[in-house]
């Protein structure tokens, strides 16, 4: 085709207009995308191949990337943890594959640091009209804090049964003088102590 073909300028002129379209739209969702930084929890959308086509900063950070050096990535790629990966991957395809959404309410992860902590995971199929195929939105929560202070509740009651339960022992064991006496000193009843003087003796009245 020559330069001048009416056809290629059509086409350069459909391709300026989608691009055009496409900036017009970045520009109407950048406050969105600002918000969404803004927020602890991971926000993120990949493509039927499981490729990173957004993450919010919490994200991207979260797997050691900047937002714009994680588009493109595979998440089988970006996840240090190979089980871990292979988990979500598996989470991502049943979504991919049901069409509906997946979750997890409590998810443990080792961090990229070696920490250990827990997520709660949503990932949401979608279409997306332009390539006609499935994408997926997901959404991961930290919720360490909160299962840690859970299991130190637990704990805790947990001591305070046992505690009641020793006590409950203790008092089938004790005989009963010592559980009477033991009455009497929680009245406040106690028989007072001697006399540490000694006996007293009477004296005679003085004759006058």
């Amino acid at each position: 085709m020559k330069e001048d073909d009416p056809k290629l300028a059509g086409l350069g002129h459909k391709a300026a207009i989608e691009r055009a379209d496409e900036d017009s739209r970045d520009e109407e969702l950048k406050p969105l995308g600002d918000l969404l930084d803004m927020l602890p929890d991971f926000f993120y959308v990949a493509d039927y191949d499981l490729r990173f086509v957004y993450a919010n900063r919490a994200a991207a950070a979260y797997f050691g990337y900047e937002k714009e050096s994680i588009i493109g990535r595979l998440y089988g790629d970006v996840d240090p943890n190979e089980a871990q990966a292979a988990f979500y991957v598996d989470m991502w395809q049943r979504a991919m594959r049901g069409g509906v959404p997946v979750s997890t309410e409590r998810t443990e992860y080792i961090s990229r640091d070696g920490s250990q902590g827990y997520l709660e995971a949503h990932i949401i199929p979608f279409d997306d009209p332009r390539p006609g195929k499935r994408m997926m939105l997901g959404l991961s929560r930290e919720v360490t804090a909160n299962v840690r202070l859970e299991a130190e509740r637990e704990k805790a009651s947990l001591l305070a049964r046992e505690l009641a339960v020793a006590r409950e022992i203790q008092k089938s064991l004790a005989p009963a003088s010592s559980l009477a006496q033991d009455g009497i000193d929680a009245a406040g009843m106690s028989t007072p102590p001697a006399n540490p003087r000694g006996d007293v003796k009477e004296r005679a009245p003085t004759p006058h």
